[in-house]
């Protein structure tokens, strides 16, 4: 289980500090779990619920930072571009706690699904009203202007306590509690 811990831990803080990252992280560790249910199911299990319950970077309005992100391919990012097409632009969006997809249900379905009409929050915030770059190929995306300021919020946007940590610290409470043999720790 240390073993466990300490790879996930290290390979998904380090890579997550960032927003536009943080919901391929989340996916991942998502079927991470899923897949470890296989090895220890309690484990497993736990670190789902809690997932379940921070999924904020899965959520729509937040979903749409998968645009920026540099670990997704290039169909990835235009299907997400061409589902966000496919949704009205909204000019109303409630505020509150948003419905978090469950871990399972997200790793059934296509990134893109996670975009809807809320995910136009952020273009909205930013006042970036010329989205004309979704229709082009995402190799294109970068050398335009409305495009660099999305991405330029997207990459300076730090994450503050994501799911990668909280994953980090459940195991490790976790672990605390099935073991006390300083060696399995």
């Amino acid at each position: 289980m240390n073993f466990f811990i300490n790879l996930h831990g290290f390979l998904l803080l380090s890579l997550c500090s960032l927003a536009c990252n943080v919901t391929v992280n989340d996916l991942t560790l998502c079927k991470d779990m899923l897949r470890y249910k296989h090895t220890d199911t309690d484990v497993a299990r736990e670190v789902v619920k809690a997932l379940d319950r921070h999924q904020w970077y899965l959520a729509p309005k937040l979903a749409v930072f998968l645009l920026c992100c540099d670990r997704l391919t290039s169909s990835e990012k235009e299907a997400i571009a061409e589902k966000l097409l496919e949704n009205p632009v909204s000019q109303r969006f409630t505020a509150g706690k948003p419905s978090f997809p469950h871990c399972k249900y997200t790793m059934a379905k296509q990134i893109s699904s996670l975009i809807t009409h809320l995910s136009w929050l952020v273009f909205h915030r930013l006042g970036v009203d010329d989205t004309h770059w979704l229709h082009l190929p995402s190799s294109e995306w970068k050398t335009n202007d409305h495009f660099k300021i999305f991405d330029a919020f997207l990459h300076q946007v730090k994450v503050v306590n994501d799911p990668a940590e909280q994953a980090v610290q459940m195991m490790s409470e976790y672990a605390s509690k099935v073991t006390h043999d300083e060696e399995q720790l």
